[in-house]
């Protein structure tokens, strides 16, 4: 009976655990901004040099927003 219950409680637990151990970074310019907004981010993929791949859903687009310089170019 107790088998059931663990795999609950590590299937509840198991996102909160995840995010917990996600690595954050700070932008160098936390006030950075970009020209554009997005309508639905779906997914994000982090780049260096203070750059992000950015899907945008109901656009249907990718970009490469740049924080650094506060630029976005169009991937796809």
């Amino acid at each position: 009976m107790r088998r059931p219950l663990c795999l609950a409680a590590v299937l509840l637990l198991s996102p909160w655990v995840v995010l917990a151990q996600a690595p954050v970074h700070q932008l160098s310019r936390p006030d950075a901004t970009l020209p554009e907004p997005f309508t639905v981010v779906r997914g994000a993929r982090e780049l260096p040099g203070e750059r992000l791949l950015i899907a945008d859903w109901i656009e249907q687009r990718i970009v490469i927003a740049d924080f650094r310089s506060g630029t976005l170019t169009d991937r796809g």
